[in-house]
């Protein structure tokens, strides 16, 4: 199954996507997994930031709103 055809964001494990090359697996794990899973390891989360495109990287990039139904990327600063 290609990620973006795969609506659920809770479930978890392999999904294959073309993605800087054909049929490439990823991993998704949902948000609390990664922010638990540093929890137990010891970690304190000092900041969390779910980066998206800003309106002016929009304007100039109308083809990355496609991002805007889940973060692009997840920012995590912790401290051990």
């Amino acid at each position: 199954m290609h990620a973006s055809q795969n609506p659920y964001h809770l479930v978890e494990g392999p999904r294959s996507t073309d993605w800087i090359a054909p049929r490439v697996i990823k991993h998704h794990r949902s948000i609390s997994t990664y922010l638990t899973a540093m929890l137990e390891s010891g970690f304190t989360i000092r900041t969390i930031d779910e980066w998206c495109p800003s309106p002016g990287q929009l304007a100039q990039n109308p083809e990355w709103s496609n991002e805007l139904h889940r973060p692009t990327f997840l920012l995590v600063g912790a401290t051990r």
